[in-house]
C-alpha cells in the first residue's frame, strides 16, 4: 500500500496491543533497510525485499524520508486511534478533560449497577421496574446485579436500540433478534445436512410418529407424524425441527445407540419395522462422524421461542426502562473517577465522527485523507469498533483505488474480556462490509512474528485474510 500511496498518512494500520503495533513498524522498517542492499536469494525474502524496494522507490519520488522519519507511519493499536479521535472533536464525543482507561471495567460496571439497584426503595418507574426484576430473580440483588454489569459491558450493541423507538416497536426489534437467531442455526444445520440425510429423516420421522400415535403417546417425535417434507429453516417449523432432535439424540445429548418402542421403533422383523430400523441405525452411524451436525440438532432442542409471552414481555420491558438509567449512572461513575472503559471510547469516537449521513468535519477530513486501511487481528474487533470502521469507509467503492484488508483467524480471540466478537469477523467474511464486498484469501501457512502467527496482505483487493 506505501507502494503506491501518495502519502504515507493515506496508509492507516491498526491492531490491538502496543507490542504488536510495534511489531508492525519494526518489521516494516528492517524490511526498508534490508531493501536498501542485494536482493536475497530466499523466495519469501525475495517477495518482501521486492515490495520494500516499490516503498523506496515510491518514498524517493515523493521525499517522504520513512527512514529518516518514521513518525509519518501511521500504525495505532485501535485504542490510540479512537482516542485521538476523541482528543480532536471533545465537545462531540462528550469528553472534555481527557480520561484514563481502565484496562479492566468490571469496578466501574458493577458500582453503576449497585447505584441502580438503590433505585428499589423509590416510588418511581424506576423502583418499579428495579421491584419487578428483583422478584423476577428471587429478591437475588447478586444476580441483578451481574446482569447490569453484563449489559453495561455491551452496551455498544444495544444502546442504539433503545432510543426513538415505542414499546411496541422494540417488542417488534427483540423477537426480530430472536427470530434471526433460530433461524440462524437452523439454517447452518439445514446447508449441513445431504439431501439423501434430509429424505431419509423425513421417512424416520413419520415412521416414529405414526408408530408412538398408535401407542397414544403424544411428544415431540410423534408430532412427525405427517411429516412428508424436510421442513425449511423457519421458526415457524420449529416443532418439526426439535422432533427431529428428539429422534436422533437422547437427553444427554448424544445420538441415540438403541432403538426401542419408546422412540418409535418396535421390536420384531417384520415389515416394515426391520428394514426401517435397519435404515434408521445406518443413518445414526453416519451421524457419528459429523459432530457439528449433533452439536446442532442439541442446539435445536434449547433454542427460545421466537415470540414473548406476557410476562416475560413486562420483565423485558422493565429491563429496557433501568438500562439507560444505568448507562447515565455509569457516566456519573467515569466523571467522578475521570476513567472510562475502551467501550466507551469507541463510542465517542464515533459520536466524534458523526453519522454518514450527517458526517462531521472530522470524517470528511479522513475521508480524503485515509486511502487505505490494514486492521490486524480483526477477530478482536468489538462492535463499537466495528461501527467506527464502518463510518470510514462508508464512501468507498470498489475499484476507486482505496483498500481494505482485515486479517485475522477466529479461533485465536483473546479479547473476550473487552466484548471482543468473533462474529464480526464471520460476518464480515461472508457478507462484507455495508456496500464492500470482500476478496477472502486463505492463508496455508502461518508466518510466526516473535512468538505469534502473523500475515499481512500483500495485494490491491479489499480482502478479510483468515488464516487456516
Amino acid at each position: 500500500m506505501l507502494g503506491v500511496a501518495e502519502q504515507p498518512e493515506e496508509v492507516l494500520a491498526i491492531t490491538f496491543t502496543r507490542k504488536a503495533a510495534g511489531e508492525m513498524r519494526d518489521r516494516l522498517l528492517r524490511s526498508l533497510e534490508s531493501a536498501q542492499g542485494p536482493e536475497p536469494e530466499a523466495e519469501h525474502a525475495r517477495t518482501t525485499w521486492i515490495l520494500a524496494r516499490a516503498v523506496l522507490e515510491n518514498d524517493a519520488r515523493h521525499d517522504w524520508r520513512l527512514l529518516e522519519n518514521p513518525v509519518r507511519l501511521t500504525i495505532q493499536t485501535i485504542d490510540s486511534f479512537c482516542a485521538s479521535l476523541v482528543r480532536r472533536m471533545p465537545w462531540l464525543s462528550r469528553f472534555g478533560a481527557q480520561a484514563s482507561i481502565a484496562e479492566d471495567a468490571n469496578e466501574l460496571n458493577r458500582e453503576a449497577a449497585e447505584r441502580v439497584l438503590a433505585l428499589a426503595d423509590n416510588h418511581d418507574s424506576y423502583g418499579q421496574a428495579a421491584c419487578l426484576l428483583l422478584s423476577h430473580l428471587d429478591n437475588r440483588m447478586e444476580r441483578l446485579r451481574d446482569l447490569l454489569v453484563g449489559m453495561l459491558a455491551r452496551r455498544d450493541q444495544w444502546l442504539r436500540h433503545l432510543y426513538g423507538h415505542q414499546p411496541d416497536e422494540q417488542r417488534q426489534i427483540l423477537e426480530g433478534g430472536l427470530r434471526c437467531l433460530v433461524e440462524g442455526v437452523l439454517h447452518r444445520l439445514h446447508c449441513m445436512l445431504t439431501n439423501e440425510e434430509q429424505a431419509a429423516l423425513v421417512r424416520m420421522g413419520a415412521f416414529a410418529g405414526s408408530n408412538l400415535r398408535a401407542q397414544g403417546i403424544d411428544n415431540t417425535i410423534s408430532c412427525l407424524v405427517d411429516l412428508t417434507a424436510f421442513p425449511a429453516p423457519s421458526a415457524d417449523e420449529i416443532a418439526i425441527w426439535c422432533g427431529l432432535a428428539d429422534l436422533l439424540l437422547t437427553r444427554g445429548g448424544t445420538l441415540r445407540k438403541r432403538l426401542d418402542k419408546n422412540c418409535g421403533f418396535l421390536p420384531g422383523k417384520k415389515e416394515p419395522n426391520a428394514p426401517m430400523k435397519e435404515e434408521m441405525g445406518l443413518l445414526l452411524e453416519d451421524l457419528t462422524q459429523r459432530e457439528a451436525v449433533v452439536a446442532l440438532f442439541d442446539e435445536v432442542r434449547s433454542l427460545p421461542p421466537v415470540v414473548y409471552e406476557a410476562e416475560q414481555w413486562q420483565v423485558l420491558q422493565a429491563l429496557v426502562t433501568l438500562l439507560p438509567r444505568a448507562v447515565a449512572e455509569l457516566w456519573l461513575v467515569f466523571k467522578e473517577r475521570g476513567q472510562c472503559d475502551f467501550v466507551q471510547v469507541a463510542l465517542s469516537a464515533g459520536q466524534a465522527l458523526g453519522d454518514v449521513d450527517a458526517p462531521t468535519d472530522l470524517l470528511l477530513h479522513l475521508d480524503s485523507r485515509i486511502r487505505h486501511i490494514l486492521v490486524d487481528e480483526f477477530q478482536d474487533t468489538s462492535w463499537g469498533q466495528y461501527l467506527l470502521l464502518k463510518k470510514l469507509t462508508a464512501g468507498w467503492q470498489c475499484g476507486d483505488g482505496r483498500s481494505l484488508f482485515l486479517v485475522g483467524d477466529p479461533m485465536q480471540s483473546i479479547y473476550r474480556f473487552r466484548e471482543a466478537e468473533v462474529g464480526l469477523y464471520l460476518q464480515a467474511r461472508q457478507q462484507g462490509i455495508d456496500q464492500l464486498r470482500l476478496e477472502p484469501l486463505y492463508l496455508t501457512t502461518n508466518f510466526p512474528l516473535s512468538g505469534r502467527d502473523r500475515c499481512l496482505g500483500e495485494s490491491g483487493v479489499s480482502a478479510p485474510v483468515p488464516r487456516s
